[in-house]
């Protein structure tokens, strides 16, 4: 018997890796078929520099 056969692979909802990420302090980010590779860096860049600045505030 296949592993798969006895215990189907449980993938978490996205919920779950939204909450999972808040709790730990991390970025959730989302890549599926629409994202655009160009879009997605300059989206990553901006939120880093985002966070740094809301850092360097408090």
């Amino acid at each position: 018997m296949r592993f798969s056969e006895v215990s189907p692979l449980f993938i978490p909802p996205k919920e779950y890796w939204e909450d999972f990420a808040e709790i730990c302090g991390i970025e959730y980010v989302k890549i599926n078929k629409e994202t655009k590779t160009s879009e997605f860096k300059q989206t990553l860049r901006n939120n880093e520099v985002y966070y740094m600045l809301n850092k360097a505030l408090k």
